[in-house]
């Protein structure tokens, strides 16, 4: 059982909390992601790897849906300690104890790569302009909310 544990440690983008957002336990492999040492985080909030271009409201909704003892998911643009940005497809679970929410589980999936590729897909490289394929995109996307 250790065994299988150090693997999903060293593997597996996980942390926990307790009920103030506070860190429990963060898993190696997320402190590879975010370059601290695990150290650093234990006692901090995830408010750490915040981005402040990310709107409030984001962070609103997850912990509205967290106070009420629902799951939430989400991507979260966040920042590491050298100030390099990654993206997260995040999970984040209530945890009880006999029936008593004692904190908060997530996993994170590192997309970062795949958010890159998606942003290349629609700009032109040398200006950063939006190209012809997104425009053509949005286009009928409007033409179909302008007919609704």
């Amino acid at each position: 059982m250790n065994r299988y544990l150090d693997v999903i440690d060293k593997n597996v983008l996980t942390s926990s909390t307790d009920i103030h957002g506070n860190i429990t336990y963060v898993s190696q492999a997320y402190c590879r992601i975010n370059g601290y040492t695990q150290d650093e985080l234990i006692g901090k909030r995830h408010s750490v790897f915040r981005d402040p271009t990310i709107s409030i409201e984001v962070y609103n909704n997850m912990w509205e849906n967290l106070a009420h003892g629902k799951p939430w998911r989400g991507n979260l643009r966040n920042i590491t300690k050298q100030g390099n940005i990654y993206w997260i497809d995040c999970s984040i679970e209530p945890t009880y104890k006999d029936d008593v929410l004692t904190g908060y589980t997530a996993i994170k999936y590192d997309i970062t790569d795949k958010i890159m590729i998606e942003k290349i897909s629609i700009t032109d490289s040398l200006t950063g302009l939006y190209n012809r394929s997104y425009f053509n995109e949005i286009l009928k996307n409007e033409q179909q909310r302008a007919k609704r």
